[in-house]
């Protein structure tokens, strides 16, 4: 048997968009190289969570300038969480998702977002993981050695 090597893993899952009745109007398929999105994932997951503590400081400060500041933070909230689903969707994909919704961005948010924490985020990290311990068996790095994100 020869040397051995392999490709990342892939998530190649679809995500069904049902209506009231249950009945599926569209189905969007999700194929991605868990190692090529890693980064790209971690840049939009930060810039979100950076857009969320922006907005939640924004809703404890007082004063005139307030409303316009919020309605920025809100933008900026709204925009970390579509390059998340262009990310993820595709371009394609994502206007599925905002016209099926229609404009009902919280029903979006809790509908959609689980789809990433429990099938996308799950994989990305498994896979991380996985490199992280090929590189240290490859380069003789000690499993107690703790590692930089």
């Amino acid at each position: 048997m020869g040397y051995q090597v392999g490709r990342s893993n892939r998530i190649e899952e679809t995500l069904d968009l049902v209506d009231s009745e249950g009945i599926v109007q569209h189905t969007i398929s999700v194929a991605l190289n868990t190692s090529d999105i890693a980064r790209q994932y971690r840049v939009q997951h930060l810039h979100l969570i950076k857009a969320q503590q922006a907005y939640a400081a924004l809703q404890q400060a007082q004063g005139d300038g307030r409303s316009a500041a919020v309605e920025q933070a809100e933008e900026a909230l709204g925009d970390a969480i579509l390059g998340l689903f262009r990310l993820v969707f595709g371009e394609d994909g994502l206007h599925q998702i905002l016209d099926f919704y229609d404009g009902c961005y919280i029903e979006m948010l809790e509908n959609v977002l689980p789809f990433l924490t429990q099938v996308v985020v799950p994989a990305v990290q498994a896979d991380a993981a996985q490199r992280k311990q090929r590189i240290a068996q490859n380069y003789g790095i000690p499993k107690s050695r703790k590692w930089r994100h």
